[in-house]
């Protein structure tokens, strides 16, 4: 059986580091939803926005305007974690910053 050699990370704590990384480049907190852990950053003086969460995109009651987001899912088989290495993290929250700045660069 093939060792997987990357952690078990508790999709919670991978909302926060993302979250820690978007602050890093100047992304303030927009939203946090009443309803879960879902939280909406942006960059200031712009009103789109990157959804955080560990949930899919449900009804959270407000509607910013999302232009990408961050959905860290649970493994069935580890309940509330995933597998993911640091390397990986990064790797999506800069491609999340990549659409979010495309889309953005593209607004009326």
């Amino acid at each position: 059986m093939m060792r997987c050699d990357k952690p078990l990370v508790d999709v919670l704590e991978l909302c926060s580091s993302a979250g820690d990384l978007l602050r890093q480049v100047g992304f303030v907190v927009r939203e946090v939803s009443r309803q879960s852990e879902a939280t909406y950053y942006s960059l200031p003086g712009f009103p789109q926005t990157l959804r955080v969460a560990a949930h899919p995109k449900g009804s959270d009651g407000w509607a910013p305007p999302v232009v990408g987001s961050l959905t860290f899912i649970a493994d069935r088989k580890t309940p509330g974690q995933m597998r993911i290495s640091q390397d990986q993290l990064r790797d999506q929250v800069a491609r999340a910053i990549g659409r979010y700045l495309l889309t953005v660069s593209n607004a009326p």
